[in-house]
């Protein structure tokens, strides 16, 4: 997401919603060239999910994901 085109309202409005207790799910997954990754999602926000190497790895890239899933759903 380019930092120019984000509205700062609704992106601090994103991180204080994605602050929430949401439920983890945690999977093993492959990649297409064999690597194995950790798959960590949300089950409640539909779509939002990140991968790792390592389970640590995977939670920070959906802290991320998170935020941005949910400034899309405000956008829209």
């Amino acid at each position: 997401m380019k930092k120019s085109s984000i509205n700062p309202d609704l992106w601090e409005r994103a991180e204080s919603l994605a602050q929430r207790g949401y439920a983890v799910a945690w999977f093993t997954d492959e990649l297409s060239n064999g690597e194995q990754v950790k798959l960590v999602k949300h089950p409640e926000l539909s779509g939002c999910m990140a991968h790792g190497k390592t389970c640590d790895e995977a939670l920070t890239e959906l802290k991320d994901a998170t935020i941005e899933y949910i400034y899309s759903m405000l956008e829209d």
